[in-house]
């Protein structure tokens, strides 16, 4: 469960800190998003680059500091949920996305059942003391 939080961690760390250096390549490029100003790049870094950092450094400092493990899969569990989430509203709403989406959704539905997994683990681990 460690790795699991500390490799978790590490991926939103990647992630936040690719999209605040360059939030073009890094997210908008990818999924055909076209950024139109400084306050598109302002939010896209606020929303995509800064919260996947500091939510990734958490996930790692559980590794060592173990009363922020629960949290910490908690804070995956939901970040991954609320991704999945507005996935399917888009696809019921929006329609079919391109292929990059779908890989998106499988990598994030991958994070979050090893997410419920480790969460339900630690969980029931404290109602046995």
């Amino acid at each position: 469960m460690l790795a699991f939080l500390f490799i978790t961690g590490l991926i939103f760390t990647g992630v936040g800190v690719y999209a605040l250096i360059d939030p073009v390549t890094a997210l908008a490029a990818p999924v055909g998003l076209q950024l139109e100003g400084i306050s598109a790049y302002n939010q896209l870094r606020a929303s995509a680059g800064a919260v996947p950092l500091v939510a990734g450094l958490f996930m790692m400092s559980s590794v060592r500091k173990e009363t922020r493990v629960v949290p910490a899969l908690w804070l995956v569990t939901l970040i991954l949920g609320g991704l999945i989430l507005g996935r399917i509203l888009s696809l019921l709403i929006d329609g079919m996305p391109g292929s990059t989406n779908f890989v998106m959704l499988g990598a994030e539905s991958f994070g979050f059942v090893q997410a419920l997994y480790w969460l339900r683990q630690e969980t029931t681990a404290l109602t046995d003391i």
